[in-house]
């Protein structure tokens, strides 16, 4: 491809790629990660939030069902590790997670369980919208969760939901990101009407919103570290360009004052 998925999207023409070329970004995750800025630490926490639902099932799975209907197993602990998490994938925020350490517990867990419910509650392999907006209420009524931390929440437990993420907003918005409910629903149709468009042309393949977001993540990754390279090496060349040209002042400087020593013994010398 000429242009990554990102761009793509920018450009209105990201469903004529299909599902298999989303799913090979998709692949390269792990190495795209580990080859930019932000390392190996974001490629571990990327597995661990991938990880949360089949944690989840498993820890409810060991209560009773009398207790799994009140608790599950994102905690306050999860939503620290999910807001460093979210730091990694794009700007850091010191005070979420001060207002994730500080959470109550159990607010957060029932809040969790009611939109995993309503979650549930639609079967379709397209999610509707209202659906998602209606899953976000709960999350959003606690204290410094917003529309990107609450999408991280329903998509770690299901992929029909796509993370807010910094990429994802800016291909769909022309380069804008505003973090209201509003931008992201908006973000969520944009998205599923390419979902609906390439499944038309994938021969069966799939892939869900929330890889789909983490394709355009890997796409715009590379490119800011091919850039960055790029970069790099025009300066370490102007640098080598600039040093050589001042040796080369430095010769002719050294032969002009060679010459005015020349010239002032001849003038001594003379009578």
């Amino acid at each position: 491809m000429t242009d990554g998925i990102d761009t793509k999207l920018r450009m209105g023409s990201a469903s004529s790629e299909t599902f298999a070329v989303w799913q090979e970004i998709v692949g390269d995750f792990d190495a795209v990660v580990t080859d930019s800025r932000k390392g190996a630490s974001l490629v571990a926490l990327e597995r661990w939030w991938l990880g949360v639902a089949a944690s989840s099932a498993s820890s409810e799975s060991s209560e009773s069902s009398e207790s799994s209907a009140s608790r599950n197993a994102f905690g306050r602990d999860e939503l620290v590790q999910l807001i460093k998490w979210k730091g990694q994938r794009g700007k850091f925020r010191p005070a979420l997670v001060r207002y994730a350490a500080d959470m109550d517990d159990q607010a957060l867990r029932d809040a969790v369980q009611a939109a995993r419910s309503l979650l549930r509650k639609d079967t379709d392999a397209y999610i509707d919208v209202d659906t998602v907006e209606q899953a976000l209420e709960p999350l959003l009524e606690l204290r410094g969760v917003g529309p990107a931390t609450a999408s991280a929440i329903l998509a770690a437990f299901d992929d029909r939901v796509p993370f807010m993420a910094d990429s994802l907003l800016e291909a769909l918005h022309g380069g804008v990101r505003k973090y209201t409910k509003a931008s992201y629903l908006d973000m969520f149709r944009q998205l599923q009407r390419v979902q609906r468009s390439v499944a038309t042309i994938s021969d069966g393949a799939w892939c869900s919103l929330r890889d789909m977001e983490r394709a355009v993540f890997v796409d715009s990754l590379r490119t800011e570290t091919n850039a960055g390279r790029g970069r790099s090496e025009t300066g370490a060349k102007g640098m080598k360009g600039a040093k050589g040209a001042k040796g080369k002042r430095t010769g002719r400087n050294d032969e002009d004052k060679s010459a005015k020593r020349r010239r002032g013994t001849r003038r001594s010398t003379e009578p």
